[in-house]
C-alpha cells in the first residue's frame, strides 16, 4: 500500500510539471502569433546587449552613474557606445528599458553607426521621447551598422535607471497581464481534462501493463551478461583481480576524458570518444557480472523517469539529429545494462569504493600534471587540466564530494581523526585548487555540499564522540588549508618555470620563461578579495553582474524552446552559447517535455540516494554527496554534457546503485531467449 501511494505521488507530480510545462509552450505560442511547434515563442531573433557595457560606474563630462546603477545627468547629456558583435542587418528596433525615470521630457538619440577601420562610414539617427518601462526606437531601413551611439537628452539633475537594452528584430509583444491571463486559463483547461480523463478510467477499469517493458529488457540484459560471463570464466585471472581492475578502468575513463577536454575533441569528436567510453564502461560490466542472474524491481519512478528520459531523446534523436547523437540508445542499452549487473551484486557498495578510489587515482594525476606542466600566472584564474577554469572547477567539484564521503565514512566506522588527515589534506588541496579557478558557480556548491554533510554529521549522528570528531575534522580542515594553499600556490608558481616545462591546451599563448617570475605577492586578505573575480561579481549592482550574464542564455533558449528539440545551441554575441542549466539544456536539445523525467530523475535519485545514506555499509553516503554536488553545478554550469566532463559521469554512474526496489526480489532468470520473448509482465 505505501508503495502505491509513493507511486501515485510521483505520478500526480507528473501531471503537474507537465500541466506547468504545457502552459508555458501555449502562452508562448498564443502571445506571439506566429508559434508552431517547431518554435512556440516565435518573435524572431533578439540580440541581447550584456549590462557590463552600460553598467558600469563611468564618470562623464556631463553626468555620471552610482554605483546602484542609477544615472545622473549633471549637464544635459548621458552617452553609451555599444559595440555590436558581428551584426547580420536584420535588426528593425532598438529597445530600452528604463526605470526610476524623474523627468517626462527625457529623450533618446540612437545613432547607427557603421565603423570601417577606425572611421564612421555611415551614420544616422533617430530620436524618441522616454517613458517608464519598454521604449522602441526604429531602425533605419537596410542600415547596416556595427556601433550604437545611444544619447540620453535631459536637463541638469534628472536621473534614470537602465534595466534592459535589445535590438530585435521584431516589435517587442510580451506583457505579464497577458500571459498570466492565458498560463491560467491553460492550466485550468489541461487540469479539467485530466480529471476528466481520470474519471472515464476509473469508471471503465482499464489496466496498463507497462512494466512488461522493462521484464523484458532486463531479460536481454541476463542473457548477454550470461553469455558474456561464460566468455570471461575463461580466462580465470581477470575475475580473480576484478576489483583492482575496475579501479584501473574507471581511472583510465576519467583520465581518458580530461584529455579528449584536454585536446578539444570532446564534443567535435564525440561519438569516436563515445565508443571508448562505452569500450571501457562494458569491461567494468563484465568485470561485475555474477552468476545465477535475477530480474530486479524496477518497478519505481527513478527507474522510469530514466527511461521515460531516455526515450524521448531516442525519439528526438530520430526527428531532429544532434551533436550528441544516440545517446539514449547507448543509455539504454549500454549503461542499463552495467545498471542491471551492478543491481545482482551481493555487494554492490564494493563497486562504489572502486570507482572512489579511481577518483583518487585521478587527483593524484591532476596534482602531478599541474605542479609539473601547468605554472600559474598572475593575474590570470588558474584552469589546471583545462582551458576554461570553470571546467577544472567542475571537476573538483567531484572530487570534493568524494573527499566529504571518505571523511564520513571514516566518522561511522569510528576512525581516530589522524588516520582521516589524509583525506582532511586532500580537501585542502581541492579548495586551494578550486579557489584558484575563482570559480563562483561550483566554489558555491561546494559550500553548500559541505553544509549538507555538516548537517548530516551534527543531526543525524546520535553519539557525542563522533559529533565531536566531526567537529574536530572541520576544524583541521581550516588549520590545514592555509598551508595547504601556500604549497599548491608556490609549486604551480614555482616548480614548473624551474623545470622549464609548460603544457599548452588550445588556444592559449605560451609564457616566454623570462615571464616567469619567482616572486611571491603578498596583499592583506580583505584587499586581495576585492581584487578577486569573486570580489567582483558578488560586488556588482546587476542581476546579470552576479549571475555572470547567465541570465541573458536562459532568455535566449527560453526563446527557441520547441516541441522536438534542436541540433545546435542558439546563438548569441555571435556565437553559439551553452545555457548554464540542465533543465534548460535538456528541455531545448530533445524538446520542452523532456524537462518533465529529468526533474522527476533527478529528485528521486537525491531522495533514493540519501535513503541508500542510512544503510551501515561501507560509503554508503558517498553516492548522495557525488550526485549532489553534480546536480547543484548543473543548475548554474554546463554539466549536462554526455560523457564531456566528470560531473555528468559520476552522477550517471552512481545512481544506479538505487536503481531497484528490494522489497520485492527478483526471480532467477533462466538463460533462454525464448523465455525473454515471452516473459509477462506485471500489474
Amino acid at each position: 500500500m505505501l508503495a502505491n501511494r509513493k507511486k501515485l505521488k510521483v505520478i500526480y507530480i507528473a501531471w503537474i510539471l507537465f500541466g506547468l510545462i504545457l502552459a508555458f509552450s501555449v502562452t508562448g505560442f498564443v502571445l506571439s502569433g506566429n508559434g508552431s511547434i517547431y518554435n512556440f515563442y516565435n518573435v524572431g531573433d533578439v540580440y541581447e546587449i550584456n549590462d557590463t557595457l552600460y553598467n558600469l560606474h563611468d564618470q562623464q563630462e556631463y553626468g555620471h552613474q552610482e554605483d546602484s546603477g542609477e544615472v545622473v545627468l549633471d549637464g544635459d547629456m548621458y552617452v553609451y557606445g555599444i559595440r555590436i558583435i558581428k551584426n547580420k542587418n536584420k535588426w528593425n528596433y532598438f529597445c530600452i528599458d528604463l526605470d526610476n525615470i524623474t523627468s517626462a521630457c527625457l529623450q533618446v538619440v540612437v545613432n547607427y553607426i557603421r565603423m570601417e577601420d577606425g572611421t564612421a562610414v555611415e551614420n544616422e539617427g533617430r530620436r524618441c521621447v522616454l517613458k517608464e518601462g519598454t521604449n522602441v526606437v526604429e531602425v533605419p531601413e537596410n542600415s547596416s551598422f556595427n556601433v550604437l551611439r545611444i544619447s540620453i537628452v535631459g536637463e541638469q539633475g534628472d536621473s534614470f535607471f537602465v534595466r534592459k537594452m535589445q535590438l530585435r528584430e521584431t516589435a517587442p509583444i510580451f506583457t505579464w497581464k497577458a500571459a498570466i491571463k492565458i498560463y491560467l486559463i491553460t492550466y485550468a483547461l489541461y487540469s479539467l481534462a485530466i480529471c476528466i480523463l481520470l474519471f472515464i478510467w476509473e469508471k471503465v477499469g482499464l489496466k496498463c501493463r507497462i512494466y512488461r517493458c522493462i521484464e523484458v529488457l532486463q531479460g536481454v540484459y541476463a542473457f548477454v551478461a550470461e553469455k558474456l560471463y561464460s566468455l570471461a570464466s575463461k580466462v580465470p585471472w581477470l575475475l580473480k583481480r576484478r576489483r583492482p581492475l575496475r579501479t584501473i578502468l574507471f581511472a583510465l575513463m576519467f583520465v581518458y576524458n580530461a584529455y579528449a577536454h584536454m585536446q578539444g575533441t570532446a564534443k567535435t569528436r564525440f561519438k569516436y570518444h563515445l565508443i571508448v567510453y562505452m569500450v571501457i564502461l562494458l569491461l567494468i560490466t563484465i568485470l561485475t557480472i555474477r552468476p545465477k542472474l535475477k530480474k530486479q524491481n524496477w518497478n519505481n519512478a527513478l527507474a522510469w523517469s530514466w527511461l521515460a528520459l531516455w526515450g524521448m531523446a531516442c525519439i528526438s534523436d530520430f526527428l531532429v539529429p544532434k551533436n550528441y547523437r544516440y545517446l539514449g540508445y547507448i543509455m539504454v542499452l549500454v549503461v542499463g545494462f552495467f545498471f542491471f549487473v551492478w543491481n545482482n551484486m551481493e555487494n554492490p557498495h564494493e563497486l562504489v569504493q572502486d570507482f572512489v578510489r579511481a577518483i583518487h587515482i585521478f587527483f593524484g594525476f591532476i596534482i602531478i600534471f599541474c605542479f609539473l606542466f601547468r605554472p600559474k600566472t598572475e593575474g590570470i584564474r588558474y584552469a589546471g587540466i583545462s582551458t576554461n577554469p570553470s571546467v577544472f572547477a567542475l571537476y573538483l567539484g567531484s572530487i570534493w564530494a568524494v573527499v566529504l564521503g571518505e571523511v564520513e565514512n571514516g566518522l561511522r566506522e569510528r576512525k581516530p581523526v589522524i588516520k582521516m588527515l589524509p583525506h582532511i589534506i586532500e580537501g585542502c588541496l581541492v579548495a586551494a585548487f578550486c579557489w584558484e579557478s575563482q570559480s563562483a558557480g561550483p566554489i558555491l556548491c561546494m559550500l553548500a555540499v559541505a553544509f549538507v554533510w555538516f548537517l548530516r554529521a551534527i543531526c543525524y549522528t546520535k553519539k557525542t564522540r563522533t559529533q565531536r570528531k566531526a567537529m574536530l575534522s572541520v576544524l583541521s580542515f581550516f588549520l590545514l588549508l592555509i598551508p595547504a594553499y601556500m604549497a599548491m600556490d608556490w609549486g604551480i608558481g614555482h616548480i614548473p618555470q624551474a623545470l622549464g616545462h609548460s603544457v599548452i591546451l588550445g588556444e592559449e599563448q605560451p609564457l616566454a620563461s623570462e615571464d616567469w617570475g619567482m616572486v611571491a605577492h603578498a596583499a592583506g586578505l580583505k584587499e586581495k578579495f576585492a581584487e578577486t573575480r569573486l570580489g567582483q561579481k558578488f560586488a556588482s549592482a546587476t542581476l546579470s553582474g552576479v549571475l555572470g550574464s547567465r541570465d541573458y542564455y536562459y532568455r535566449q533558449y527560453l526563446r527557441y524552446m520547441n516541441l522536438f528539440g534542436h541540433e545546435k545551441g542558439p546563438q548569441l554575441w555571435g556565437r553559439r552559447r551553452l545555457p548554464h542549466n540542465a533543465f534548460l539544456g535538456i528541455a531545448y536539445r530533445y524538446g520542452v517535455f523532456a524537462v518533465v523525467p529529468y526533474i522527476l530523475m533527478l529528485g528521486t535519485v537525491l531522495v533514493r540516494t540519501f535513503r541508500y545514506g542510512n544503510k551501515k555499509v561501507e560509503y554508503a553516503g558517498m553516492p548522495f554527496l557525488i550526485c549532489l554536488i553534480s546536480i547543484l553545478m548543473s543548475m548554474t554550469d554546463n554539466v549536462e554534457q554526455p560523457f564531456v566532463w566528470l560531473p555528468w559521469i559520476a552522477l550517471y554512474l552512481m545512481m544506479g546503485i538505487v536503481f531497484a526496489d528490494e522489497e520485492q526480489p527478483g526471480q532467477e532468470h533462466e538463460p533462454a531467449l525464448q523465455e525473454v520473448l515471452e516473459m509477462g509482465g506485471n500489474e
